[in-house]
């Protein structure tokens, strides 16, 4: 496909979304708590799922429960009473009533797209040259999988949720809310497989549906580190919320035990030539290509944010019995979030012994718990009027036990002999999304990324990302888009030298898409 006809075409594909999407209507949609409280999905979310607004934040900050302790105002759906509630006054003697919900607490979700890709780089290290597996394609996707998601309440303090295709959930847990002072929201524990709190900002209620934050997914390359905060770890967190003053804002806090695993970003940078067999290598002493864990040892992290204005963190209960699902995006604030997540997962290093050298490209001596790794950062999350801005300084902190050596000509056909033990990453992230009109929502969001290896550096880049979600139905929304970065397609100066770049596979290739998601 030429460079016009793949531009005519993408311009025909928008035409027609647009089309399709003149004439919207409120709708009610209906997954797990739509249906629970009969209400829209924009009760919670930021114009359209999965992206959450002040309310829906309040909402999962009370255990997936009604802010203010209103929880059973709205409830429209009497759950089954699990035993009667005198039990309560006879525990020990007697087992602690609950309930569960009426009907099955299960939504699915669909997704459908066409996507023109243009391949980046196509001069690729221990590739070759302008291969043409993704050199300008244009594929549709039909609904390749059915995600199934389910939560809900188990009485006053359990609650639960889970996320994920039929045979893998990508996200389960439960939690518990006990009653502290009288009230609910200062103290949680939950355990299962977390989309956890430290995650800067979660890919999994991002408004920009066509990639996760680079920042959630990125690997450390040279170093063979591909854990990710996206999609989940297993594990236990505890965290909490306060609001602030007056009911504004508030503090929230988490803390969590982690087994440590391999992330999505070993799925998504699918690149071939030599960034395919260290993908091969890495699976290898995983144990296999998403959730691998390659120790015993527990990793930990902390997180804490303050809300200044705005809806209170833990809400303050609806108003005259009824919720508001019309403009509710609207929530003037600024929270400021920093995040320390610390991690020990295996490497390739050189032999102590016999000095050769080891690195994730050719192998060698693999230990287990060599690389003792970091992640932390500081977000800025504001609202102001229909605009949501957010700003994250993210930095990845890579420490070998030992050291990684590359020969001369390895992983790059011009380098040099480089050996080292410190690989670090800083990624910068902008995005700002607008309610145009309830049913309109554009976003742009930049990312600039800046490896600093030891050994085999890679050349900063920067990607960008474009789409507008147009929204039908409240269950039901089209979105187009583009991604596109500058990294380079052929040669280019690393420390004076010519060095053919890295594929990071379709990630980082030039990408048009067209597509559906819907709830139900």
């Amino acid at each position: 496909m030429d460079g016009k006809s793949f531009n005519m075409g993408f311009l025909a594909v928008i035409v027609i979304g647009m089309v399709f999407t003149l004439f919207p209507r409120e709708t009610e949609a209906i997954p797990p708590f739509a249906r629970k409280y009969k209400t829209a999905c924009t009760t919670c979310h930021w114009g359209t799922f999965p992206k959450l607004n002040a309310f829906g934040r309040a909402f999962y900050a009370n255990g997936l429960r009604m802010p203010g302790g209103d929880d059973e105002v709205f409830v429209k759906e009497e759950p089954v009473s699990m035993g009667a509630s005198a039990w309560s006054r006879l525990f020990p003697k007697a087992v602690w009533p609950g309930t569960i919900p009426h009907l099955p607490a299960i939504g699915f979700r669909m997704v459908s797209e066409f996507a023109m890709t243009k391949e980046r780089p196509r001069d690729p290290r221990g590739g070759d040259a302008g291969r043409p597996d993704r050199g300008s394609d244009s594929n549709f996707v039909g609904i390749e999988s059915l995600e199934v998601l389910f939560g809900g309440t188990f009485g006053d303090t359990l609650s639960f949720f889970g996320a994920g295709s039929i045979d893998e959930l990508e996200r389960a847990y439960l939690n518990y809310a006990p009653f502290l002072f009288g009230e609910q929201g200062f103290f949680n524990f939950r355990f299962g497989r977390l989309d956890m709190r430290v995650t800067p900002m979660t890919s999994h209620r991002r408004q920009l549906s066509l990639a996760p934050f680079i920042m959630d997914v990125m690997p450390t390359v040279s170093s063979g580190n591909f854990w990710g905060f996206h999609p989940a770890q297993n594990g236990v967190e505890i965290w909490g919320s306060l609001n602030g003053p007056g009911g504004k804002g508030g503090l929230e806090w988490a803390a969590g035990i982690v087994n440590g695993e391999t992330g999505e970003g070993i799925e998504l940078f699918d690149g071939t030539g030599d960034m395919g067999t260290i993908i091969e290598n890495v699976e290898d002493e995983a144990g296999g290509p998403f959730g691998g864990e390659f120790n015993n040892n527990k990793d930990w992290y902390v997180m804490v944010s303050y809300k200044l204005g705005g809806m209170g963190v833990l809400g303050g209960g609806a108003q005259n019995g009824s919720l508001v699902s019309k403009g509710n995006w609207q929530d003037n604030s600024v929270r400021i979030k920093g995040y320390y997540y610390r991690g020990v997962t295996g490497a390739y290093v050189d032999d102590p012994i016999t000095g050769s050298a080891g690195n994730p490209l050719v192998g060698g001596v693999f230990d287990k718990n060599a690389n003792r790794f970091k992640r932390y950062g500081i977000v800025i999350d504001a609202n102001w009027w229909n605009f949501n801005l957010i700003g994250v300084a993210s930095f990845m902190e890579d420490d070998i036990k030992g050291s990684v050596t590359y020969e001369a000509g390895s992983f790059g056909s011009n380098s040099p002999r480089e050996s080292g033990s410190s690989f670090d990453t800083s990624i910068y992230t902008g995005e700002i999304e607008c309610v145009v009109l309830p049913w309109i929502v554009p976003a742009f969001r930049i990312e600039n990324v800046n490896p600093s290896y030891d050994a085999r550096d890679i050349k900063s880049f920067t990607k960008y990302t474009f789409d507008t979600t147009i929204i039908p139905r409240a269950n039901f929304k089209v979105l187009a888009g583009v991604t596109w970065t500058d990294y380079p397609d052929k040669k280019t100066g690393i420390d004076g030298l010519d060095v053919d770049g890295i594929d990071f596979g379709s990630f980082l290739d030039t990408t048009y898409r067209i597509g559906v998601d819907i709830a139900f």
